[in-house]
């Protein structure tokens, strides 16, 4: 890894963030693709000084041509593709925004990794699943519910299809419930970890759904394997635990931390959705065979760096 020439997407978000510092640790040699309106609060809380060793260059993904301009001027031997539009509800009048950026820019990449000869590591999502029975199975079907995952299982697709056909060596990775310092505030755990600290109310649903927590750090663990593991490519790998919890529990265990004195989670205040699957796990066995990773941080570990850097952010 050391010296790779690497070029990232969506460095700036959550999860990017954490890619960004785990490649840096391991001495790969960074260019970061942000959007020209990406605010760099967060990746600079996660990734430090190290930064000023990286390429940060604005440029709208949407922008084709910039793109491969990009691409040609980097010559990364390994392309990390984290930028999505992560609005699992989006509606359906969004769907074309979605697959402008899912589907049409990932597009863009591929081609260019393809003529650089580069490994593309696209993050997709667990949500292509939909309701079909856990624990999934990355080799298998899709059913796709919403616009953000028709359009990620499409991306998908093609990755592993026709671009695969031309040429592409390409790793598609399935995080399930990613959570971690560094989450989006109105995320379950993030959002309920507010309202404890401040002690208000948080409604929400009963949660007897249960659900495939993994934490940040091991989820950028798998990215950065996936840069150089050779069984990978030509793969849909999920990245899970594979030991579901009940929404409930894991909510217990935010209170249990904190114990805020008044407020909290109201369980039972608001409705679950009708097309919410009961269940939603997959199987890590797959990316322990292919990229020799196996999930490393326990949820109460997870859950206690997750507060930590939130009370640590309000005192700030």
């Amino acid at each position: 890894m050391s010296r790779l020439r690497v070029l990232i997407t969506g460095a700036a978000g959550f999860i990017g963030a954490h890619v960004t510092r785990s490649l840096l640790e391991q001495e790969a040699r960074l260019t970061l693709l942000a959007r020209p309106s990406s605010e760099l609060g967060r990746l600079w809380r996660v990734a430090g000084k190290r930064l000023d060793r990286t390429e940060l260059r604005r440029v709208d993904l949407g922008a084709a041509e910039a793109v491969r301009a990009e691409m040609q001027r980097a010559r990364p031997e390994v392309v990390i593709h984290l930028a999505a539009d992560p609005r699992a509800r989006a509606s359906e009048d969004e769907a074309e925004a979605m697959r402008a950026l899912h589907v049409d820019a990932t597009r863009v990449l591929a081609e260019a990794s393809i003529e650089l000869g580069a490994r593309l590591v696209v993050v997709s999502t667990s949500d292509v699943y939909g309701k079909l029975p856990s624990p999934h199975d990355a080799e298998g079907e899709v059913a796709p519910r919403t616009p953000y995952a028709r359009t990620k299982a499409e991306a998908d697709a093609m990755l592993l299809g026709p671009l695969r056909e031309q040429g592409l060596s390409a790793v598609v990775l399935r995080p399930y419930l990613v959570y971690g310092p560094g989450a989006k505030p109105r995320q379950l755990l993030p959002a309920l970890i507010a309202a404890c600290l401040a002690e208000r109310d948080f409604p929400m649903t009963d949660g007897l759904q249960q659900r495939d927590f993994v934490y940040v750090g091991d989820v950028a663990r798998a990215v950065t394997l996936a840069a150089t593991a050779p069984e990978a490519v030509g793969h849909a790998i999920d990245i899970c635990t594979g030991a579901p919890r009940k929404v409930a529990d894991v909510v217990q265990l935010v209170v249990d931390r904190i114990k805020p004195a008044r407020g909290g989670p109201v369980l039972g205040a608001t409705a679950r959705p009708a097309d919410e699957p009961d269940a939603h796990y997959g199987d890590p066995a797959p990316a322990e065979a292919r990229l020799g990773w196996k999930p490393e941080v326990s949820l109460e570990e997870g859950v206690d760096r997750t507060i930590d850097a939130a009370r640590e952010e309000r005192s700030t």
